[in-house]
């Protein structure tokens, strides 16, 4: 089972991957003068993500020294959120890989052709990959992003002091993120949301629900006030519902394989 602690390593391993990366690419930016918009686009996202990956390390390393040895992961009781972390680690070293290769075969062609400096031509016949490399990595830190703000929701969640006020601007930026991906399915070149961003999102949905009720909560402490402050309930339909229906009515052949299972345990 996927947890704070030994998922922590991994991800630090992956930032420190994207940072080593980024510097390669760096270089290669230097070497094709006069420059490559693509490429250098490709370069700020790959240094992006390693920013993100490097994020959720200090925050698991922040869970792991307040959880003691042997016990559950805390604030998520199902553990979905774990394994969701777990899955998009390992596409996104996937992805990484994909990454590595292209500049080490970038590299090899340079120095078959010597000329290949003074040719920007041969970075611009891959600039299509490099630009569907490039969305595939932003993809990748939005999700991580989002699981950060899982994360830290839920936690704020539990802790009795400040929630209201921590509760609040992650809610607020959970659904930011929901409709940021949603939109990006609407513009551009074709776009499916993933089994994983699904799953995610259909977490986030749940935390944001429980987080919304229990800023009212705090907000109205009297059950019988609740019904005149004209707040959104619980039961409201606010505009970030549709993105999630959106979202999942897309999911037209989910591959189960990919899916990542509410825990019974």
């Amino acid at each position: 089972m996927s947890t704070p602690v030994n998922t922590s390593a991994a991800i630090l391993a992956l930032s420190k991957v994207a940072w080593r990366l980024s510097i390669s690419l760096s270089n290669l930016i230097s070497d094709a003068k006069p420059g490559h918009a693509a490429l250098l686009n490709l370069t700020g996202e790959v240094g992006l993500l390693g920013n993100e990956c490097y994020q959720i390390h200090l925050k698991l390393q922040e869970i792991a020294n307040n959880t003691e040895t042997g016990s559950p992961p805390p604030y998520d009781g199902d553990g979905r959120i774990w394994a969701s972390l777990a899955t998009q680690i390992h596409e996104t070293s996937q992805t990484i890989q994909e990454l590595e290769s292209f500049e080490k075969g970038f590299r090899v062609e340079k120095r078959e052709d010597s000329s290949l400096v003074s040719q920007p031509g041969q970075l611009g016949k891959n600039e299509d990959k490099i630009e569907e490399m490039e969305n595939s990595v932003r993809r990748h830190s939005d999700n991580l992003r989002t699981t950060l703000l899982l994360i830290q929701t839920v936690l704020a969640h539990f802790v009795p002091s400040g929630v209201e006020r921590t509760l609040r601007d992650d809610v607020a930026e959970l659904v930011q993120m929901v409709k940021k991906l949603q939109r990006l399915s609407q513009t551009g070149p074709p776009w499916r949301h993933t089994q994983t961003e699904a799953t995610l999102m259909q977490y986030a949905q749940e935390v944001i629900v429980k987080g919304t009720a229990a800023k009212e909560q705090s907000m109205v402490p009297d059950p019988m006030a609740g019904a005149s402050t004209g707040e959104i309930t619980e039961t409201s339909d606010p505009p970030w519902t549709e993105v999630i229906v959106a979202i999942q009515k897309e999911q037209k052949e989910p591959e189960s394989k990919d899916a990542i299972p509410k825990s019974t345990t």
